[in-house]
């Protein structure tokens, strides 16, 4: 049976190791961040219905929800699945080291310290993530393909002088952004570079041949607040109420959200 023994400094330096959680107390802006990281790799395949976050009626903001999404997918199933084996690339998520952070005000007054806020994120996050969204709260930067450009030609005939109208649509890749961020939009929100329906887009995918998407998270806080910066990427701020933020190495598709039929975990493999 193993037994712990007490190291002396010199057989202390010959010790290395990585713990399970972390701990990192920061501040910045006169508010103090606390995250707690847990250093794991997880594949994730999951399928949310009706995720709906912060109703209120604040005159500023409208009725409805700060995120209004019908459906919402980790993972998909493949479009091709080889002979004897599975495409597990596409049918997962996978997701390094998520976090969990907490923002205070009067951090260093235990009589006046408050929670303001807190967000859910994740240092890598590479897969595809299906998508059925009403209105959103966030910054959300991506190259979506699929978007049409319609052009319209109109042509008289000389001969007999009818008119003739021809409309084509032509499928392209639009760089779409909502900058600093939107509050419930469906993505067409003024000051959107390329405004794109979001409705539309059935499928975003995290990450590209330069690696993992970096700054995805979901937060929620009383007021605007500025995050600290996960992986070496920052974040626009996040605005008051449920805020989602995803714009490194961001893509998307529209079209229809793909099927994600969850397997029996004994036959997923990472």
């Amino acid at each position: 049976m193993a037994q712990a023994v007490p190291l002396d400094d010199a057989e202390m330096g010959q010790v290395w190791g990585q713990a399970m959680m972390e701990l990192t107390n920061t501040s910045a802006g006169g508010q103090d961040f606390s995250r707690i990281t847990l250093n794991a790799d997880v594949a994730l395949s999951a399928n949310f219905k009706e995720m709906q976050l912060g109703k209120y009626n604040a005159a500023i903001e409208g009725t409805g929800y700060d995120i209004d999404i019908k459906a919402l997918q980790f993972g998909r199933n493949p479009d091709v699945v080889p002979v004897g084996g599975d495409a597990v690339k596409d049918r997962v998520v996978r997701i390094t080291n998520p976090y969990f952070e907490f923002v205070y005000k009067n951090g260093s007054d235990s009589a006046t310290r408050e929670v303001i806020g807190m967000r859910m994120g994740f240092q890598g996050i590479d897969g595809y993530l299906g998508t059925q969204i009403r209105s959103l709260s966030g910054s959300v930067k991506a190259d979506i393909a699929g978007v049409p450009v319609v052009t319209t030609t109109t042509t008289t005939d000389p001969d007999t002088g009818v008119t003739t109208t021809t409309t084509t649509s032509t499928p392209t890749v639009m760089a779409f952004d909502s900058g600093t961020g939107t509050k419930r939009s469906d993505g067409t929100a003024a000051g959107t570079i390329n405004p794109v329906l979001l409705s539309t887009v059935g499928e975003f995918k995290l990450g590209n041949a330069d690696g993992a998407t970096r700054d995805f998270f979901i937060g929620v806080q009383s007021q605007d607040v500025t995050y600290p910066t996960v992986a070496g990427v920052d974040a626009p701020t996040a605005g008051a109420g449920f805020w989602l933020n995803m714009r490194d190495r961001v893509s998307g598709t529209v079209g229809d959200m793909p099927a994600n039929q969850l397997r029996p975990a004994a036959a997923v493999k990472w």
